[in-house]
């Protein structure tokens, strides 16, 4: 805590319960305490308000990140990096922690997002290395796909992980 500049780098990407990944969420919850870690990562916080996959400005758990580095009262720049589906390195942004989250998000969004206009009869979820080692980061694709938003149409058939 005896610096003047803290410099956060990650990687964007939609999380379950800060919106997307990066930005100050390496500082709110990278070098936070346990007790800050289990709060933050509880059910009952997933119920709160605007908690919830790319849902930044009525965030209650990103309001909770920015906080935190408020109260560091440092400045603090942000490595935002987004990659493709094949890990390939797609954009980069660097400036000012705020500023460098939301161009990256921003980014992520127009050239990764699509609204679901019809519901599925079947969904096939897979999950890319490293994280289906990981019996923790495989569940979560239920949270992030199923759990949150319906996209299986009444009627239809099943979630297959894979």
């Amino acid at each position: 805590m005896n610096c003047d500049v803290i410099i956060t780098i990650g990687t964007i990407e939609p999380h379950l319960y800060a919106g997307f990944s990066g930005g100050v969420k390496c500082i709110g919850v990278g070098a936070a305490g346990k007790e800050t870690i289990l709060y933050t990562h509880s059910v009952s916080f997933l119920k709160k308000k605007g908690v919830k996959l790319t849902s930044i400005k009525t965030n209650l758990f990103q309001r909770f990140l920015w906080k935190i580095q408020k109260l560091l009262n440092k400045k603090t720049y942000s490595l935002n990096i987004v990659n493709n589906y094949r890990k390939e390195m797609v954009f980069v942004s660097f400036a000012k922690a705020e500023n460098s989250f939301n161009k990256a998000i921003s980014f992520m969004k127009k050239h990764f997002s699509n609204r679901i206009k019809n519901k599925f009869d079947i969904l096939f979820i897979g999950c890319d290395s490293p994280k289906e080692r990981s019996f923790y980061q495989v569940s979560r694709l239920y949270n992030y796909v199923i759990d949150r938003v319906s996209v299986i149409r009444k009627g239809g058939g099943d979630v297959c992980f894979c």
